[in-house]
């Protein structure tokens, strides 16, 4: 009896191992052991995608991921911050221009080029500013959509660059003048100011309005232009009715004059002065004159 219940349990016992031997050889069968997803190396494994359902395997935004798991970690929690927040989708170079435009006003492109709000500034001078070219920039502005931030920070910065130019060119402009001055006053001497009184006033007789304008602008800052336009004026000074008589020689009208003294007949060998006394006492205090006024700052070389 007791050999009969030791068969029978030992009986049971392997029948029932048996059958967990079965079952669990139909488990394996129907569910089988996947390899990990992601490796030690924090990379996913080859393949991974196959794992995705199919409607979302193909998706671009993937292709950003590759491999890598801590980037689909930052793209999912960076998604999960923008939720909520006004977004709006980037064209690519193979969007249509309606994705482009939508993208355009979302981010602050007026409907209109003519909804830009374009002014001169109040210290850009009249003749610097043209309204058909700020116009023109704003279409251009518009077709690049453009927002009035990008507008305004531009305009500025031309406009910066457009008075800088005016006030480079305004301050070589006096530079020139004063340079023509002080080379004008080391070459006429005291005569500077009448010289410069015979000039003008040559141009005003023999000039109208608009060709002084054009000739000053071309050569008015010339000193040797302006040296020749005072010799003009001074041969040409009584036909204008101009009196010169008091005026002021320059230094080379005096260097002029003082050889034409020197060479005048018997004054170097003293003929002059025994045949004509008055005349040689007269040339003489006038060489005398002039050769102080020539050499004054030093002697005569």
């Amino acid at each position: 009896m007791e050999d009969l219940l030791t068969a029978e349990t030992d009986v049971g016992t392997e029948s029932q191992t048996d059958g967990d031997q079965q079952t669990g050889d139909q488990t394996q069968d129907t569910e089988p052991v996947l390899s990990p997803l992601v490796g030690a190396d924090g990379k996913f494994a080859e393949g991974w995608r196959d794992r995705i359902h199919e409607d979302y395997r193909g998706e671009p935004c993937l292709d950003v991921i590759g491999d890598n798991f801590d980037a689909m970690v930052k793209n999912y929690v960076y998604a999960q911050k923008m939720r909520g927040k006004n977004t709006v989708a980037v064209p690519t170079d193979k969007s249509d221009q309606s994705e482009w435009d939508m993208f355009f006003e979302a981010t602050g492109r007026p409907t209109l080029a003519a909804d830009y709000k374009i002014e001169k500034p109040a210290e850009m001078p009249d003749e610097l500013w043209s309204s058909e070219r700020a116009k023109a920039f704003a279409q251009e502005a518009w077709n690049l959509g453009l927002n009035q931030t990008h507008i305004d920070k531009l305009m500025a910065f031309d406009n910066a660059r457009t008075l800088e130019a005016v006030k480079a060119a305004v301050e070589a402009k006096a530079q020139a003048r004063a340079d023509a001055e002080t080379t004008l006053r080391a070459q006429l001497g005291d005569a500077y100011d009448e010289q410069m009184h015979l000039a003008n006033a040559f141009i005003a007789k023999t000039t109208t309005e608009e060709q002084r304008e054009h000739l000053l602008e071309v050569a008015g800052n010339d000193p040797h232009f302006i040296a020749w336009i005072a010799e003009w004026g001074a041969k040409t000074a009584e036909s204008h009715g101009i009196d010169t008589s008091s005026f002021k020689s320059t230094p080379a009208q005096s260097q002029e004059r003082l050889t034409e003294l020197q060479a005048t007949p018997g004054y170097i060998d003293g003929s002059l002065k025994k045949e004509n006394p008055l005349r040689h006492e007269k040339i003489v205090k006038e060489i005398s004159e002039l050769s102080n006024k020539l050499y004054a700052s030093g002697p005569r070389k």
